[in-house]
């Protein structure tokens, strides 16, 4: 159905004319609010992504250290002890032994410190992990739905009321 060429007064094709450009407005705002919200959930996935990395790393060179430390000492233990018995071939008894035992007590007292530290400071890099993913969460933004009814409705609506008037 066209309309006469009567009913088309030049203000009810500016009406149109403002009601397409409005549509067609609201439609970009709308897709630009979704590219906006799925750009900001992107980079807060990426951050969270790229500190819980850097948290592993942290962890894993930690590790490494402590462990390296074990070892160190569990060496020089193994020297003292040499050296201890080699300086003590002419004594012999409970006192070469005791002080032995003290060597391993005292190896395996830091031993036990250097795990627990590496237990906590594991513990802690969860958490931080853990942090991070709720700092994403909390960053991330809701993306809106493309609908395209709504504007169009309304445009509808004021058209049919400048028809009207």
């Amino acid at each position: 159905m066209c309309l006469p060429a009567a009913l088309m007064t030049p203000q009810l094709m500016i009406s149109v004319a403002s009601l397409g450009i409005k549509m067609i407005s609201a439609n970009r705002q709308n897709k630009a609010a979704i590219y906006q919200a799925q750009e900001q959930n992107r980079i807060a996935r990426e951050n969270a992504i790229r500190k819980q990395t850097a948290e592993d790393f942290k962890i894993l060179q930690i590790r490494k250290n402590k462990l390296a430390d074990i070892e160190r000492v569990q060496i020089e233990g193994k020297k003292a002890r040499a050296k201890a018995f080699t300086q003590a071939e002419m004594v012999g008894g409970v006192s070469v032994n005791r002080m032995m035992q003290d060597f391993f007590r005292e190896e395996g007292r830091y031993k036990s410190v250097v795990l627990d530290n590496l237990d906590k400071e594991v513990f802690l890099a969860q958490q931080n992990k853990e942090a991070y993913s709720l700092n994403q969460a909390a960053q991330s933004k809701p993306v809106p739905h493309s609908n395209f009814l709504p504007s169009f409705a309304a445009a509808s609506v004021a058209f049919a009321g400048d028809y009207y008037d």
